[in-house]
Parts: structure tokens; sequence; C-alpha cells
């Protein structure tokens, strides 16, 4: 039996240049609107999915970094959102809103809310 699978990764949220949904409001109430670049890549996202039809896929996994983390070495100075838990938002929003109805394999999403939730 054939599966269809949407597969995508990388999102690295929290980046200045990684995924950020318009409007996106912070645990904390504050409001982050997107840089130039992640406007951008906003705009490519919702065309990408835009070109798949609703409930097409069998299956969508997230690989890769969903997040971008604390960036020690570089002092933070690429992140726009600097606590995990903010971090961890987008990719959660993208899959309520994209992949509701698909089976769920993501690890990087679950590890990043346990980390957060120890160190709070």
């Amino acid at each position: 039996m054939r599966k269809k699978i949407l597969a995508f990764g990388d999102m690295h949220a929290g980046s200045f240049y990684g995924l950020l949904p318009p409007d996106f409001i912070d645990v904390r109430g504050n409001p982050h609107e997107q840089a130039p670049g992640q406007r951008y890549l906003w705009s490519c996202w919702t065309e990408m999915l835009g070109s798949i039809p609703p409930g097409s896929m069998d299956m969508v996994a997230v690989v890769g970094d969903t997040i971008d983390g604390k960036q020690p070495k570089s002092s933070s100075e690429p992140l726009t959102l600097h606590r995990l838990e903010d971090q961890v938002g987008p990719p959660e929003w993208c899959w309520r809103e994209y992949g509701a109805g698909s089976r769920r394999r993501s690890g990087s999403l679950s590890r990043a809310r346990d980390t957060t939730r120890r160190r709070t």
C-alpha cells in the first residue's frame, strides 16, 4: 500500500532566519512581528502548503531542527524568540494549522517542550 508523506524540517523557530507565523504572540502575551526574511519564508511556506490538497497526506513528518535553541556560541544574537517555551510555539501552531488529520511523527517538539518544563 502506498503512503503519501509530507516531510519538512529545519524550521529553526526562534531564529531571525526561522519560520515565524504572522502576528505571533509569545507565552507572556507579547506580539512578535516577522522580520523581512521571516515574512518571505512564511510566504514560501504557505505557498507550498497551499499546493497540497487538504487531507491528501497520510502522514506529516517534522524532521530536523524545529527550534533554534539558546545559541550560546553566538550569545543568542540571531534569536528573535529567546525563551525555549516561545520557540516551541511556531512549530506547534504550524502543526495545528496544517498537520491536523494526519499521523504525527515529531520527536523534536516533545523534547523541546519537556526541556522547557524542567527549566521553568
